[in-house]
């Protein structure tokens, strides 16, 4: 192999380094929690409101257990639960019958068992064993790196929050840890009671409601190498038609760089097939396209430099590195809050 080719040991220590930086890259990605969908907001009642009332509001102390789930798929938003969910009370502020009529918001409850009760001191305590089915309105800007926040909203509408309030803390807030082995790990739990109100009316009813809220940490990778590692495999196959020697093989020389572009066409496919449906840009679209004009720079140059001296095709291979590497550590580690 003469000068008009570089040696294939510049090309493997280089590809080296950009797989190492990837793999640093992966890390941060997959143990730190950034997701862009926001917490929603609960209203409290004023001093000022409650000195109006005349006196405070009953409180029922509310529980809620996930035991499993029985459907957990963020990639299509659905899921389903089974699990108790319980309240603490005093009998004289609120009717089982009344306290029975509670819901969660944007969800359907497919089972509610009858109630069981016990006596506590001077409280009720009324367990009901449930299964949900829920949606929520996830965000999928950093698919396959994103983390959700999966939230449950427990209303009461035929309760007034002047009259009764839910009060929890997350220390009654319990989910299973089965989730884990589907790719997906519990990092915080969160809970926020308060009140709501009923929207598109003139005069709202404020109703009990509590949040409770999930920090999900996507901690499984299979989704996110089955997309980048043929990319990043693709790149560094284009980037051997420099190590061809171009009076001997220029022809094989640009059907590498032509089938690789073929190639990385051709799986945008499989990368729709296993992505959320979004009408925006995800973090799988701005590695597809990254890697997309890499390739395409790759064979462009290849043809330019075709017959240029060894140090300039060096120099080229590694401003397709910067390019690619660059563009990845900014991504996912700068582009999204980590």
């Amino acid at each position: 192999m003469n000068q008009s080719a570089v040696r294939f040991p510049f090309q493997l220590v280089l590809m080296a380094l950009t797989s190492a930086l990837f793999g640093y890259c992966f890390y941060r990605s997959f143990t730190e929690f950034a997701t862009p969908e926001q917490t929603i907001q609960v209203n409290n009642l004023t001093p000022q409101q409650i000195k109006q009332i005349g006196k405070p509001p009953g409180e029922i102390t509310v529980g809620l257990i996930i035991r499993d789930f029985l459907t957990f798929d963020p990639i299509k938003n659905d899921f389903v639960f089974i699990g108790n969910i319980w309240f603490s009370y005093d009998p004289e502020t609120i009717s089982i019958d009344l306290l029975s009529k509670f819901r969660f918001d944007k969800a359907e409850i497919l089972e509610k068992s009858e109630p069981s009760s016990t006596i506590i001191g001077n409280r009720f305590v009324v367990n009901y064993t449930i299964k949900v089915h829920f949606k929520n309105q996830l965000l999928y800007q950093y698919f396959p790196f994103d983390d959700h926040q999966l939230t449950l909203q427990l209303i009461n509408p035929y309760a007034l929050a002047y009259d009764v309030s839910f009060n929890t803390v997350p220390s009654n807030f319990e989910v299973t840890p089965a989730t884990k082995s589907q790719g997906w790990t519990v990092i915080n739990k969160t809970t926020s009671p308060g009140y709501s109100e009923l929207q598109g009316v003139e005069n709202p009813t404020p109703y009990p409601t509590v949040l409770f809220t999930i920090d999900y940490l996507r901690t499984g990778i299979r989704q996110a190498f089955t997309i980048l590692l043929p990319l990043l495999a693709l790149f560094f196959v284009s980037l051997f038609s420099f190590s061809l020697e171009p009076a001997q093989y220029a022809t094989r020389s640009m059907a590498i760089t032509a089938g690789s572009i073929t190639a990385i066409l051709a799986y945008k496919f499989v990368i729709e097939n296993i992505s959320p449906v979004a009408g925006y840009f995800m973090i799988s679209d701005y590695i597809y396209l990254m890697f997309l004009c890499a390739i395409s720079l790759t064979f462009i140059l290849s043809i330019v430099a075709l017959n240029q001296s060894v140090g300039i095709k060096k120099f080229l291979i590694v401003l397709l590195h910067l390019f690619v590497c660059i563009s990845f550590v900014y991504i996912t580690l700068f582009w999204t809050p980590r």
